[in-house]
Formats: structure tokens, sequence, C-alpha cells
């Protein structure tokens, strides 16, 4: 996929929008060629009933190639700890990767991402200031969470199954079909766990699951190194 000029990038994920929404934020080009949003970020969510607002100083780096590639978002007012689920890169964790492109696949623009993606974190953030139990649940951080995801969204049994099953995903699908399904039944895929593959293929390409598959690969070997 060819970057875009960052003017068509603007108009074609609907950033001009939020920028009328969000108008604190200011634009400008990033050392990478990205685009860059900078400023005050104010929300209003309702979760079960409890309504919460807030305002953080956000700095958003969003990739030309989005949305196939994600955003980073960094907090730089110095409210949100480092320790409250950050990437390697400082950027907030706001949640497995492929469930953020889960989130985009309907609505492939910016506002969708603020709201399905940044806001949840950031009403979890508010819910923890205020001394509350995480309305969301709270997945392990790093590799072990995102791989937590896949074995919960994939109804696998254990995360080496997930991981199993993201080998497969990377698979073009009627040769993953013939494979043994990795929740361990003895069936092939396509009799077994292939509808909650099919719903992820739907999302990414296999190109993309083959990248996270090694990725994931690397993380666990690195762990089991360090037992």
């Amino acid at each position: 996929m060819s970057e875009r000029p960052l003017a068509e990038l603007l108009k074609s994920a609907a950033i001009e929008d939020c920028l009328v929404r969000w108008p604190a934020f200011r634009p400008r080009a990033g050392s990478e060629g990205d685009l860059v949003l900078e400023g005050r970020f104010g929300f209003r969510a309702v979760y079960q009933g409890v309504e919460l607002t807030g305002e953080f100083s956000l700095r958003i780096e969003i990739p030309r190639l989005f949305p196939a590639e994600l955003p980073l978002v960094f907090e730089i007012g110095g409210r949100i700890p480092r320790t409250w689920h950050r990437n390697l890169d400082s950027s907030l964790c706001l949640g497995a990767p492929i469930a953020l492109h889960q989130v985009l696949h309907a609505s492939p623009d910016l506002e969708t991402f603020l709201e399905g993606c940044l806001v949840p974190y950031l009403y979890q953030f508010r819910v923890k200031e205020r001394g509350g139990q995480l309305p969301l649940g709270d997945l392990p951080h790093g590799e072990l969470g995102i791989l937590s995801y896949y074995r919960d969204a994939l109804l696998m049994p254990d995360i080496r199954a997930a991981l199993a099953s993201i080998r497969l995903l990377g698979m073009p699908r009627d040769i993953a079909a013939l494979e043994l399904c990795p929740c361990g039944s003895g069936r092939v895929l396509a009799h077994c766990h292939s509808f909650f593959l099919d719903r992820l293929r739907e999302v990414c390409s296999p190109s993309w699951f083959r990248r996270r598959y090694a990725e994931l690969l690397n993380a666990v070997v690195r762990e089991a190194d360090n037992l």
C-alpha cells in the first residue's frame, strides 16, 4: 500500500471532522512523514450507568497508512503513570492490536478510533483515579495480554493454543482448514473453531497475522529463556 499525502489523509480518515469536534488539537507533520495531533482531549462516557468525564494532554501520531496501521497515543501531561498500561515506546496500550482493528473494521476513521479505542482506556483510568473497580476488566500486560485476548476471542483453552491459532490465521484459509484445530479436539479446523478464526480474517490480512505471529513467538521464546 502506497503512502498518501497528508492532505489526503486528513480527508480520507475524517480527521478534519475530529479537529472540529476537538478544536484544542493542533495538527502538524511528524518526523516520519506521519500526521501528529497534539493538545487537550476531552471526553464524556457512560458505562453501566456511571458517567465520567475527563481531559488529558495527548499527542497522537497517525501513520500515513492509517487505518491499516494504527495510531500511537502518548499522554504528555504527566497524569497517567508509566506503569499504567504502556507500550515499550511509552505510548498508551489501548488493547490488543487485533481488538483495535476490530473496532475500526466497520468505520475506519479517526473519530471511531478515538471513541472506540482511546475513550475506554481513559474511562478505565478515571475509574482508577477515583479508587473504583475497573468495569471493563483488566488483561495482563504485553504479549501475554495480547495472547490472552486471542485465547478468549477464539475460545481456545490456553495461550499456547491461541498462538497456534494466529499461525493458522497467517495461512491461506483453504490450507489452514485442513490443519488440526489448536484446541486439542482432534478435529480439523474446518470442523471445529474455523468460525471464530474466520471472524478475525475479515478484519486483517494473512500477512498481518504472519507478522504478529512472528513477534509473539519471539516474545514467548524470550520469556521462556528468562525462566
